[in-house]
C-alpha cells in the first residue's frame, strides 16, 4: 500500500479518489437538505390550503345560520368552492 503513494501517479490517483468521495458526500448532504426544505414547504402549503377550506365552510355555515341560504345550498356552495 505504501508503494502506491510513493509514486506521483499513485498520489495523484489517491487525490482524485479523495476528491471524488468528497464530491459524492457533498451531493448527498445537499440533496438531503433540499429534500427537507421541500417537505417543509409542502407541509406549509397543505396547512394553508386546509385553513382556506375551513374558512370557506365556516363562511357558508354562517350564511346558513343567518338564514340567508338553506343548509343544502350552503353545503353545495362549500363543495363547489373547495
Amino acid at each position: 500500500m505504501t508503494h502506491l503513494f510513493n509514486s506521483v501517479r499513485g498520489r495523484l490517483a489517491a487525490t482524485v479518489a479523495l476528491f471524488g468521495i468528497a464530491l459524492v458526500a457533498i451531493v448527498a448532504v445537499l440533496t438531503w437538505m433540499d429534500a427537507d426544505s421541500i417537505f417543509a414547504a409542502r407541509r406549509d402549503q397543505l396547512e394553508r390550503v386546509s385553513q382556506v377550506a375551513l374558512k370557506v365552510v365556516e363562511q357558508q355555515y354562517e350564511h346558513f345560520k343567518a338564514g340567508k341560504i338553506t343548509e343544502a345550498e350552503a353545503q353545495e356552495r362549500a363543495k363547489a368552492a373547495i
